[in-house]
């Protein structure tokens, strides 16, 4: 069963400034920041892309995931997901190739984590866009009580996934943001020219 994943993002927030604010409200530092890669999955004629849905295998710090995720609205608990652990990254993606599926995008991010309350705090960076944050938590009032904590307007968090920060700032489709490596360095010469002003 798809669970729901209660998390709100807020974009372009100095982490610098947030960690004094994570530190004075008594969050611990969880796991200092790492490069995290993660390998998008889709049918060759992208129908999970229409359906709104991806498949991750994603190395984090510690552990290697693989997941199903579904966005089904722009709200605190619009994202679903089935994730598991899986014990080998390499050997994930071969799975997911010979099963018939197509890798749409690797992608690569750095992420730090600390935990406030019941809630867990990311600090992201992605490349070619201002940095940002996640706070997920059991529920929303916890999000919304983790937020606050932090000084930062619950009104002003967007509930998506990283196409739909990437759109924030490209003008592009999600269906273009998503096939795009992702990784530190230049940005693309055709997607910069759709930086949004």
């Amino acid at each position: 069963m798809m669970q729901a994943e209660i998390e709100a993002t807020f974009l372009n927030i100095d982490h610098d400034e947030l960690r004094m604010k994570l530190k004075a409200a008594g969050a611990s530092l969880v796991q200092p920041a790492y490069v995290m890669k993660r390998s998008i999955y889709d049918y060759a004629d992208l129908r999970l892309d229409q359906q709104k849905s991806w498949i991750r295998v994603r190395q984090e710090a510690d552990k290697v995931t693989m997941g199903f995720k579904q966005r089904e609205s722009e709200t605190a608990d619009g994202m679903r997901e089935i994730e598991f652990d899986v014990s080998d990254y390499e050997k994930a993606c071969e799975f997911l190739e010979a099963v018939g599926l197509k890798t749409k995008a690797v992608q690569e991010s750095k992420r730090e984590v600390w935990r406030l309350d019941d809630c867990e705090v990311t600090l992201d960076e992605w490349p070619w866009i201002p940095p940002y944050i996640e706070v997920e938590g059991p529920n929303e009032r916890a999000v919304r009580g983790a937020s606050a904590e932090l000084g930062l307007t619950y009104e002003a968090a967007i509930f998506d996934s990283i196409d739909g920060v990437y759109l924030k700032y490209f003008d592009v489709t999600r269906t273009e943001i998503s096939t795009v490596p992702i990784a530190f360095g230049p940005v693309p010469e055709w997607l910069e020219k759709k930086r949004r002003a």
